[in-house]
């Protein structure tokens, strides 16, 4: 086998509010501005371990303020799958593989066991996967720990029940572009493997 690739980015996030629209209301779906209406928020890491062009090993922090090292989060893997049933359309197949343990309580439902990251990492896998499949016609399997907590975990990443601000879709959207430029940039490098 031949020995894993590790890339890691580290991107700034900006945010910028909505337009209001002429209702009083604002348009979650509409382009953010950018130029002096952004604010920066924070930077995030996503370090990728590829191994061999099928596995990929994704961990999403924010970067570590001086030479403090985030912790294992969350985690989740998705496979992608070639079922006969499914026809051209690959299937994925997600598990939690890991819990987080949170510093600070989360508004958790009841009776359940996720956290605001596991549904962040199961989202991202599920997406990279997709997107792999789509551009490259080949199947993956995706592993992704997110260590994102504090004070801006809720803002960033949404609730436990899958709701979300306009700064949550517009974090997910970068940390997905960026992830999704890691792993293609991979492929496109060492070649997509067959399926």
């Amino acid at each position: 086998m031949v020995a894993p690739r590790v890339y890691a980015v580290r991107v700034p996030f900006y945010y910028a509010a909505p337009p209001p629209l002429e209702s009083g209301g604002f348009d979650a779906g509409a382009d953010a501005p950018t130029g002096d209406a952004a604010v920066f928020i924070t930077y995030a890491t996503i370090e990728v371990t590829a191994f061999d062009g099928r596995f990929f090993w994704m961990h999403v922090s924010e970067s570590p303020i001086g030479y403090a090292v985030p912790r294992l989060g969350s985690c989740s893997v998705s496979v992608g799958l070639s079922l006969p049933s499914t026809a051209d359309r690959t299937s994925v197949s997600t598990s939690q593989l890991m819990e987080f343990e949170t510093d600070s309580l989360q508004d958790l439902s009841a009776g359940t066991n996720t956290t605001v990251q596991s549904i962040f990492a199961s989202g991202l896998s599920q997406k990279v996967v997709r997107g792999v499949a789509k551009r490259f016609h080949s199947q993956v399997t995706v592993y992704v720990n997110c260590a994102i907590e504090g004070e801006r975990c809720l803002a960033l990443l949404g609730t436990d029940g899958g709701s979300g601000f306009d700064m949550t879709y517009q974090f997910g959207g970068l940390i997905y572009r960026e992830a999704f430029a890691v792993v293609a940039r991979h492929l496109e490098e060492c070649g997509s493997p067959t399926q």
